[in-house]
């Protein structure tokens, strides 16, 4: 019972917390060897009554932990989540970007094709392998 109990308090504080996952991490750490000692020193039936008992619940013990968190800490977490959305609309944007490209691009293909701007040049060969002269009134550019 004492594995499953910790485990619950354990995950109910770490949705809690708010910090770093390295942060998040070392309390973590901490506060599952501070229920080792208190298991170790009560028995191994502690139930999750006996845990909010001794340490609180799970939502207050976060509250007390993240009021330690540094102003460092902080700023750190604050600018990752924005050059983390910065990135997101980036990508956003830039996708927006490629598909409007992509729909203009066919957009004028189609236009062109239908008002009769795109010409087919097809190129056929004789049987002996020369192509055919060039039509009357083209210009034949050589080096």
């Amino acid at each position: 019972m004492m594995k499953n109990s910790c485990d619950r308090y354990l995950q109910l504080v770490k949705r809690n917390l708010p910090c770093g996952r390295k942060l998040k991490n070392t309390l973590l750490r901490q506060i599952k060897n501070s229920l080792e000692d208190f298991a170790d020193e009560h028995g191994e039936q502690i139930t999750m009554d006996d845990i909010i008992v001794r340490f609180g619940t799970p939502i207050e013990l976060s509250d007390t932990l993240a009021g330690q968190i540094t102003r460092h800490e902080l700023k750190r977490m604050i600018a990752a989540k924005r050059t983390m959305l910065i990135c997101v609309l980036l990508a956003c944007a830039i996708a927006l970007a490629g598909i409007l490209s992509y729909i203009i691009y066919d957009h004028k293909r189609k236009e062109a094709f239908e008002n009769g701007y795109v010409t087919e040049v097809l190129y056929t060969y004789t049987v002996d392998g020369t192509p055919p002269p060039e039509p009357e009134g083209t210009r034949v550019y050589t080096d």
